[in-house]
């Protein structure tokens, strides 16, 4: 009988974290990074949604501090920074805490300095940019965009939430590889002669992206899964039908960074308590960590901007 309850608590116990997971969403939201000055407010209509959404937590294209390998690889000089802060850095976590518990509305420049200070001397440079926006701008953030989207989007939405935190997903470490064999099979094509062709190729993308971007609006086209699926392909070095093998080994790298990342995404949400996530990343990643959260962790919902 004492066996058979175990075994009964067991099962409730599972079903009760099953469901818990699949109430938990990630969204995935694509950026083209740094934009050209002609399409800087581009990103408007895409903070408008996402800010509609209410996400309870932002994943951000940031390498988390516990990844030393990726920050010195990534950040080498905040690293140096970090470090140096560490060492005469005095910690009064109660001060911290304080912070924490209040609004961030409430804060002023100092508690920001505090805040970025604390997140410095943590190696999390995430939220030391975050707080330096703060401290820089204030809640309101700056009256004219940055021009880079992860930034125009990711802090002025956890500013507008009241958010004190965000959580960081990026991984760097493997990006040695991979800019080895982006090199290579750039050379490859110059010598066949194959590069010019592959160069006017993504002009002619590009301008279509831009005159895009003016028509529909950044968050539509850059978000659409047609577009996001011609940046994977580029970005996993598939310029052409049948690429080089040196190119089809250097693709391996940029998806086996997506599998991190989309790691570095799952075991955070999972662990928290957090029904809406919003993940703010490069469009070229979103096909690949969508598909690595969907084989990963089946309980969760994950979907684009607009699917």
């Amino acid at each position: 009988m004492k066996v058979l309850l175990k075994i009964l608590a067991l099962i409730l116990i599972v079903n009760i974290s099953t469901a818990s997971a699949q109430s938990k969403e990630v969204v995935i939201v694509g950026t083209m990074h740094q934009v050209p000055d002609i399409i800087k407010n581009a990103y408007k209509p895409m903070f408008k949604k996402v800010k509609k959404y209410e996400p309870q937590a932002i994943y951000v294209e940031y390498v988390p501090g516990s990844d030393l390998e990726s920050v010195a690889f990534d950040t080498p000089e905040f690293l140096q920074l970090s470090d140096s802060i560490a060492e005469n850095y005095k910690l009064d976590q109660c001060v911290i805490d304080e912070l924490n518990k209040k609004p961030l509305d409430q804060f002023s420049t100092a508690d920001f300095t505090a805040m970025k200070t604390y997140y410095t001397a943590k190696r999390d440079y995430a939220n030391t940019r975050y707080f330096t926006f703060l401290e820089k701008y204030g809640i309101d953030g700056p009256k004219k965009p940055k021009g880079n989207e992860n930034g125009d989007i990711s802090f002025k939405l956890a500013s507008h939430q009241g958010m004190k935190y965000l959580h960081s997903m990026d991984y760097q470490a493997s990006n040695q590889y991979y800019y080895k064999y982006w090199r290579a099979c750039d050379s490859t094509y110059i010598v066949s002669g194959k590069m010019q062709d592959i160069a006017k190729q993504n002009k002619k993308r590009y301008r279509m992206e831009v005159v895009g971007t003016l028509l529909r609006g950044n968050a539509r086209n850059t978000n659409r899964l047609k577009t996001l699926e011609q940046y994977h392909k580029s970005n996993t070095l598939h310029y052409v039908e049948s690429p080089e093998e040196v190119c089809v080994e250097g693709g391996k790298w940029w998806d086996f960074r997506n599998e991190k990342m989309a790691k570095n995404i799952g075991d955070q949400v999972l662990r928290s308590d957090n029904e809406r996530n919003l993940v703010v990343v490069g469009a070229g990643h979103v096909v690949g960590i969508k598909a690595e959260l969907e084989k990963n962790y089946p309980n969760l919902i994950v979907r684009t901007l607009y699917k």
